[in-house]
């Protein structure tokens, strides 16, 4: 089941990619436009400072845990897997839109800025996009195996109901108090990588290229 899951994410990730790089080759005066005015604001930020690192700190770590409760609630609903699905081929897109544009005004080293844009704080974004869909995703495959595991009637017997009540509730709450801990210090971890690590990076790289 991982595995089909994981090949179907590569997959439509890569499509992805490839509509958004034909997307932006098509619109690619509108694109590269865009692309020109983010960059010009983005370089004047780094160059001039004009911003305080607690604040994008701050602003950061309320926008990520946003999304990430909202990620998590959308993965435990009933439409979990087609919306992980779906944000995987738009995550996609953008990423082909942005990789054109900046290999559009940079040439081969736009391939560098645009990892730029997304690493080292990518890692463990990703490793939290991970985390988040083994518990959404895990969540309902647990509850299957466990009305499987009832039987066809529906019954267990009085001591292996008791142990699958006590085994159940410590595992449970032992695995979610990991997961609540681990998924919290990637979170911290990666708004303090984009905060304090980031910005230089990508300015030297900005500059470099241009």
């Amino acid at each position: 089941m991982r595995q089909r899951i994981g090949k179907m994410l590569f997959i439509l990730f890569t499509s992805g990619i490839a509509v958004g790089i034909l997307a932006a080759f098509f619109l690619r005066g509108y694109f590269l436009d865009e692309f020109d005015t983010m960059q010009e604001g983005l370089l004047k930020s780094l160059d001039e400072k004009l911003y305080s690192r607690v604040g994008l700190f701050m602003f950061l770590f309320w926008q990520r845990i946003k999304q990430t409760f909202f990620f998590l609630f959308m993965l435990m609903t009933g439409i979990g897997l087609p919306f992980l699905y779906t944000m995987t081929v738009f995550a996609g897109t953008a990423g082909g839109c942005y990789l054109f544009a900046c290999c559009c005004r940079y040439g081969i080293s736009g391939t560098i800025v645009f990892l730029a844009g997304f690493l080292p704080q990518g890692i463990c974004y990703f490793l939290l996009l991970c985390l988040l869909i083994k518990q959404g995703l895990g969540n309902r495959g647990g509850a299957r195996k466990a009305g499987t595991a009832m039987g066809n009637n529906g019954k267990m017997e009085g001591s292996a109901k008791r142990k699958m009540r006590c085994g159940g509730k410590k595992s449970f709450f032992a695995g979610g108090l990991i997961r609540i801990l681990l998924g919290t210090m990637l979170l911290l971890l990666g708004c303090f990588v984009e905060t304090c690590f980031n910005p230089p990076l990508l300015q030297w790289i900005l500059h470099l290229a241009g």
